[in-house]
């Protein structure tokens, strides 16, 4: 697990003295990891076969030597070229040499064609360095990009005419989805990597692609910096400077649309009793729109673009962002999205907004879809366990005078066994006993619970009785009471390590 220590990814592009590669890998992995922590997870590297991959594999085997490295590499063959059969080949020979374990991952660029030939490849590599992580439960992947590809991703973000955050370039350390994500050459020049690759005769694999100038990074790789160079010699190294100042200005907007964020949270959990609250309904999911409209337009937009980004949503536009600040501002009913993105929308529910990928308001499954459910033993370990089919994750922990009654679920299973459901209509709980059963939907709709979470929240059954409803609570007769051991059980639509993933 990562430490708190991790480089600071404002600093991506900051000029400084250049290290040795092997000092600059060591470096990076220490400030990752806390002073005993380098081997107590795996670490993964994103291995193309390429020059710049083959060299960093060369020096964390090296480092292998010196610290207790668990390194495993992954190959991703995106079938794109008629070569790709012979790099898996090079790839697995080279890994072999050193004893680095090598998963070959194969993808389908289809499901990602509406972004291009490179943004699909791109879409569907990181989908598998994200598989071939889970596969081996490791969480930090390793990229051996360097200075003169900052320099390359800065011009090219330029003349895409992109934002603060699209030419901050690429940061040291990221978080992408469950992964972490860490680029210890990036202070590093491509003479450095090539100087290492003579010096200890490696040999590596040339993709045809990279020669082909009609691509727009390597038409500036190959005809605008060195045309730059030629006129100021510490051309990239001044472009990558300049990615890290913007990097510091991207990490300024993105902590003060956090905090942003944060108080929307709070102003959303002050709501009356009819909205969402604090638990079921959080920040970053749902955001208030009177008072995300009152920050004024600046910060609105910056803090729509930080939202997008904890979802991992594409960014919009400064149309589309001009848009959807409108369409907020005029009053309008819930039925419609406000706006529409590649696998996302915003909509507005209750005068509050949210960002849903593109199955949030549909019926996930059909109402029969039933899951029998094993309780943990008492005093067990628990932790939350991801359900795909629902897109969400349940997250059971121990309590004392909360939850369900553990004394009064061990006579109950003597008879019958416990399972998931979704809603199938006409279901009701009584979570009082000084009050009669209420159906859910007369309580979602009391609790304001958007339509569709409702239509993929699980319930807890034990043969014919609703024991739980997460977000709303649980039956009466079976809830744990003051000083009683019991379990508590929370849904979340969000990661569970997130700090502001909403919870029911």
């Amino acid at each position: 697990m990562a430490s708190s220590g991790k480089p600071n990814p404002a600093e991506s592009g900051v000029a400084r003295p250049l290290l040795t590669l092997p000092q600059a890998v060591r470096n990076s992995l220490r400030s990752y990891f806390p002073a005993t922590g380098v081997g107590t997870v795996p670490l993964l590297l994103g291995y193309s076969g390429g020059i710049d991959s083959t060299v960093l594999l060369h020096v964390l085997a090296q480092l292998a030597t010196e610290m207790p490295l668990r390194l495993h590499a992954v190959h991703v063959h995106h079938g794109l070229s008629p070569n790709a059969d012979a790099w898996v080949s090079a790839c697995e020979a080279q890994c072999q040499s050193l004893q680095v374990p090598l998963q070959v991952m194969r993808v389908d660029l289809a499901p990602h064609r509406a972004l291009g030939v490179e943004g699909a490849a791109r879409a569907a590599r990181y989908a598998a360095f994200s598989n071939a992580a889970r596969a081996i439960d490791c969480r930090l992947l390793l990229l051996a990009q360097h200075r003169d590809d900052q320099a390359e991703t800065l011009l090219t973000q330029l003349l895409r005419g992109a934002g603060v955050a699209g030419l901050a370039a690429m940061p040291l350390a990221r978080r992408l989805g469950e992964l972490d994500i860490l680029r210890p050459l990036l202070h590093n020049t491509r003479a450095d990597i090539e100087a290492w690759a003579r010096q200890h005769r490696l040999r590596w694999i040339e993709d045809e692609s990279n020669q082909d100038q009609h691509r727009r990074r390597n038409f500036l790789r190959h005809a605008v910096l060195p045309r730059l160079e030629q006129a100021s010699p510490a051309a990239s190294a001044n472009i990558a400077r300049s990615a890290g100042h913007l990097a510091q200005a991207a990490q300024l907007l993105s902590v003060m649309a956090r905090e942003d964020l944060q108080r929307l949270a709070g102003h959303t959990a002050s709501m009356p009793a009819t909205a969402p609250q604090a638990r079921p309904i959080a920040a970053p999911q749902a955001l208030p729109i009177a008072a995300l409209l009152a920050l004024g337009e600046l910060r609105a937009a910056n803090v729509l673009r930080e939202w997008c980004v904890w979802h991992g949503a594409p960014q919009l536009s400064t149309a589309r962002m001009a848009e959807l600040l409108r369409q907020m501002a005029t009053p309008r009913g819930d039925a419609s999205p406000l706006l529409q993105m590649p696998g996302w929308r915003f909509r507005r529910y209750r005068n509050l907004l949210f960002l849903l990928n593109n199955l949030s308001d549909l019926p996930v499954l059909p109402g029969a879809w039933s899951r029998p459910w094993q309780m943990p033993a008492r005093g067990d370990a628990v932790s939350p366990q991801h359900w795909s089919e629902l897109g969400g994750w349940l997250v059971p922990q121990w309590s004392v005078g909360e939850g369900l009654s553990l004394a009064r679920l061990a006579v109950a299973l003597a008879d019958a066994a416990l399972h998931w459901r979704l809603r199938r209509g006409g279901e009701r709980i009584r979570l009082s006993a000084a009050q009669p059963s209420q159906t859910l939907g007369n309580l979602w709709q009391a609790r304001g619970l958007p339509p569709w979470q409702r239509q993929r929240l699980p319930l807890l059954w034990c043969g014919d009785t609703l024991l739980a409803v997460p977000g709303l609570g649980y039956a009466a007769d079976w809830r744990a009471q003051p000083g009683e051991a019991g379990l508590s059980l929370q849904w979340r639509f969000s990661r569970p390590d997130d700090p502001l993933a909403p919870v029911v």
